[in-house]
């Protein structure tokens, strides 16, 4: 992919490993039907489930509604996944876990499609 040079200074690097299990996180994105101007939400990895990169957000109030397609970075401000979405914590948490679509199943593809 291509960007004009000053958008292109933004682009973050793309993680080479996968985030582990207790690593911090932040999904980038703004809140739907937010007024507050927090753009980073942190979250912590719980593991790998069906391919997907699992973690919990750790803030209780967080609302994950319409915020798929936000990059998920680790604490290098390097990209490990993509934010799916996710939903309702279960069994009796309080908050959210998100999902995302890790690097390691895209970068490859994407670098071959790209040449």
């Amino acid at each position: 992919f291509t960007a004009p040079a000053k958008v292109a200074k933004l682009a973050l690097p793309l993680a080479i490993l996968d985030a582990r299990k207790g690593d911090k996180v932040f999904i980038l994105t703004s809140l739907s039907g937010r007024t507050d101007t927090t753009f980073s939400h942190e979250a912590i990895v719980s593991g790998m489930q069906d391919g997907y990169l699992m973690y919990d957000i750790t803030n209780p109030d967080y609302a994950i509604r319409a915020t798929s397609g936000a990059p998920v970075i680790n604490s290098k401000g390097q990209v490990i996944a993509i934010n799916l979405g996710g939903g309702p914590q279960q069994g009796g948490k309080r908050g959210y876990y998100g999902m995302g679509n890790p690097v390691s199943a895209w970068k490859t593809p994407l670098s071959n499609t790209c040449k």
